[in-house]
């Protein structure tokens, strides 16, 4: 077991090894062609001589050369200026919206988890109240009968009304009205 465990990191060594050896040719190939075009472009445009004669006049005049070294410097400072303040202000709003969308979305679900939380107590409450006007009426109901059977037998009491007899009545009214208007024309 030993040897196939010791053979697999033999095999992934000399697998990194290849890759390594691989990629290291790959960047030696890029370097060597920098140098190439770096070389290409001294040639075409003289820089070795140029350089040469411009490093000859600084020796020559200390006095300009440290004269246009300043002047350089301090012409590029609004320069410098502009590209740090845009840089900051770049990273200012990315990191401010970072931070104000994450606080943003934080406070909005908060409120959100609040506002289902009441609505589901407030659901709650009302199918509770529900309920228990359901079971109210209902034990209301069935005292009320069983006084009234208790007291008067079944079918028998002051109020002996059912609902179909209360519908004959609705309808006979309703006739009535009809009647009513039709007599009114």
């Amino acid at each position: 077991m030993e040897k196939d465990d010791s053979q697999g990191v033999t095999e992934d060594k000399n697998k990194q090894a290849e890759e390594d050896d691989r990629l290291e040719q790959q960047l030696d190939q890029i370097v060597g062609r920098f140098l190439h075009l770096c070389s290409r472009l001294n040639s075409t445009f003289h820089l070795k001589e140029k350089f040469d004669m411009l490093q000859g006049f600084v020796w020559d005049h200390p006095f300009i050369t440290l004269i246009l070294t300043i002047t350089l410097m301090l012409c590029s400072v609004p320069l410098m200026m502009f590209v740090f303040f845009a840089a900051g202000t770049m990273f200012a709003v990315f990191f401010g919206f970072m931070f104000i969308e994450g606080t943003l979305v934080t406070i909005g679900s908060i409120i959100f988890i609040g506002v289902l939380i009441v609505s589901g107590f407030i659901s709650l409450g009302f199918a509770g109240v529900i309920i228990l006007a359901y079971f109210g009426c209902n034990f209301g109901f069935r005292f009320i009968n069983g006084v009234k059977e208790k007291y008067f037998g079944k079918g028998k009491g002051p109020v002996n009304v059912s609902f179909d007899k209360a519908n004959e009545t609705m309808n006979g009214h309703m006739k009535n009205l009809d009647g009513y208007l039709d007599k009114m024309d």
